[in-house]
């Protein structure tokens, strides 16, 4: 960039959310009773700071993938991932964020040398926040799915922590839907015929198959440790440990893929249709152990 002060803005400082979308977000946790929806609606029509963000991200995005100096692609890269990671960026402007992502950064998901600047760079991260909370959850998904153990295992175990968290979270977003078909109406079925469009069913099948791989390959190349240590926080991996993994010889079984699928599945699909006051034996677990150590 020939303007060092813009180079700066762009590349180092988080865009400006706008005084309205900023006093929105914070009273996001209040009770909806207390909260002021004539703000949100005037802070969804604050176009000044869309705007320039819309601008930022797909430089931001642009420079990824087409920058011939690698060191501020780079720079581009980690810093879209830091505009992804913070909440209040990613709750006010996270649409055009994703947006950029998605047509400057997604497109090239065949490119092998873009695809491994990512996964080196916390791309991974970028792809599971929008394949949870974004518009582009499918162009995410085509990202995740070809991740393979070997750059898995170039992931911290931070990057792992978030990973798990957020599979827990598509999990717990989808339901027992991610393995039973829904009701669609004729209409609905007819709609998608004629727009030529996948079946919703299809789709979250797709994802149950995408969790599935994603948490047998974190399995194969990170053992149980994560799952464990999420499971003092998360009701889903505390049953995971407690009628799997205490009884699981890993080393046994490290590298039976097959095994690893199959007990996947099958786990996750117990837990999906565990009944409600089993399940919430698992949540009141959590929450007794969360408050004896917040004690």
């Amino acid at each position: 960039m020939a303007d060092p002060l813009l180079e700066d803005l762009i590349l180092y400082e988080m865009p400006d959310v706008g005084s309205l979308r900023l006093k929105s977000y914070e009273q996001r946790n209040l009770p909806d009773d207390k909260r002021d929806y004539n703000l949100e609606e005037k802070a969804a029509d604050d176009l000044a700071a869309y705007e320039f963000s819309f601008f930022v991200n797909n430089v931001l995005a642009s420079l990824v993938v087409d920058c011939s100096d690698e060191k501020m692609s780079i720079r581009a890269l980690k810093q879209i991932h830091r505009l992804t990671t913070i909440d209040l960026y990613r709750q006010s402007l996270g649409d055009a964020l994703s947006d950029a992502i998605n047509n400057y950064i997604y497109s090239h998901s065949k490119n092998r040398l873009i695809v491994e600047k990512l996964i080196s760079n916390n791309g991974i991260e970028i792809f599971f926040y929008d394949y949870i909370e974004s518009s582009c959850q499918m162009s995410a998904s085509r990202m995740i799915k070809n991740i393979t153990a070997d750059q898995w295992k170039q992931q911290s175990l931070t990057t792992i922590q978030f990973v798990i968290k957020q599979i827990s979270q598509k999990i717990e977003n989808e339901g027992i839907e991610l393995i039973e078909d829904r009701q669609v109406s004729n209409f609905e079925i007819e709609l998608k015929r004629i727009l030529g469009l996948d079946s919703v069913d299809d789709n979250e099948k797709e994802d149950f198959n995408i969790i599935i791989n994603v948490l047998t390959k974190i399995l194969m190349v990170f053992g149980k440790k994560p799952f464990i240590d999420r499971s003092s926080y998360d009701p889903l991996f505390l049953y995971v440990n407690q009628m799997w993994f205490e009884k699981f010889n890993y080393d046994q079984y490290r590298y039976n893929i097959p095994y690893l699928l199959n007990n996947w599945t099958s786990i996750i699909t117990q837990w999906l249709k565990l009944d409600h006051s089993n399940r919430q034996q698992y949540i009141q677990k959590i929450n007794t152990h969360l408050l004896d150590n917040h004690h």
